[in-house]
Parts: structure tokens; C-alpha cells; sequence
């Protein structure tokens, strides 16, 4: 049985009008149960408790590299004491492609 656009339409709005007579009209959905505030309350601490640990965390440890990279440093102007070592030489030029002066002759795989 093929159904046309009319029967379609009507079908379509008698489910979107079933569908909004089950909807609950006298109870305020906007309100959280005062056990169910206090558990999301405690996760959201719980979160940000974690996120401040991680934070703390992430904060030392790039002050530690930072301090060692400050007495690397320092380490390594007493030992120098103000001396420059020479730069590296520069690389000699490349000679060029090496090539080869074979003449043998190459037997075939399959015969």
C-alpha cells in the first residue's frame, strides 16, 4: 500500500501530537534533586581539584627546567672563564659523484 504526501502529513502529525501529550505538564524539569546537586557538586570539586594538581604540577616542573638551565649556564661561564673557543672550521667542499669504472658484465637472472 503506497501512502501519499496527505496521508504522510496527517501520519506525521498525529505522532508530534501523541508526542506532546507525554510530555509531563505539571512537574518543573528545570529543578535537580538536592541529592543529585550534591553528587554533581562533588564531581565538579573533585575535577577541579584534579585540574589544580595538574596544573601545580606541570608549573614545577617547568620551573625546575628553568632553574637548571640557569645553573648549566652558570656552571659553564666559571668553567670557561670569559674564554672563547674557537668556531668549528668550515667543511671542505664536496669532491663531486664518485664514478665507478666497471665493465663487467651482468649474467641475466632467468635464461
Amino acid at each position: 500500500m503506497k501512502m501519499t504526501n496527505g496521508k504522510r502529513l496527517l501520519t506525521f502529525l498525529l505522532v508530534m501530537l501523541f508526542m506532546g501529550f507525554q510530555l509531563p505538564s505539571d512537574v518543573d524539569t528545570t529543578q535537580i534533586s538536592p541529592l543529585v546537586r550534591k553528587k554533581l557538586q562533588e564531581d565538579i570539586d573533585r575535577y577541579y581539584a584534579e585540574r589544580l594538581r595538574i596544573c601545580k604540577l606541570e608549573a614545577l616542573l617547568k620551573a625546575e627546567d628553568y632553574v637548571d638551565s640557569i645553573i648549566v649556564n652558570r656552571i659553564n661561564l666559571n668553567i670557561m672563564n670569559g674564554k672563547k673557543f674557537p668556531d668549528r672550521p668550515a667543511r671542505p667542499p664536496s669532491p663531486g659523484s664518485i664514478l665507478l669504472d666497471d665493465t663487467t658484465v651482468i649474467a641475466p637472472i632467468l635464461k
